[in-house]
């Protein structure tokens, strides 16, 4: 239970870093949407940028959907095997 708990927090840190990401990711969108709006840099640059922002995103949702996915799966085979351990009254 101990190792479970463990992978669960490894899980939830490696997930709140990626969130973190995410976010800093959307404020620098808004911002050079924003330079953009006061003519501060020209619509190529911020494509070119906006391009890379959106890639990034990209690839945060990826990895999250894939841990997410990967750690509902362990999950699950650890409740299965539990439940062949410790069968639940009747």
């Amino acid at each position: 239970m101990d190792e479970i708990q463990k992978t669960a927090d490894e899980f939830s840190a490696k997930r709140q870093e990626l969130e973190r990401e995410k976010e800093k990711l959307e404020r620098k969108q808004r911002k050079l949407l924003e330079a953009h709006y006061a003519d501060a840099i020209p619509l190529n640059l911020l494509r070119e940028e906006q391009d890379k922002i959106a890639e990034a995103l990209l690839a945060i949702d990826h990895q999250l959907d894939l841990r997410d996915t990967q750690f509902d799966g362990v999950k699950s085979k650890l409740n299965k095997a539990l439940e062949l351990l410790v069968p639940s009254p009747r």
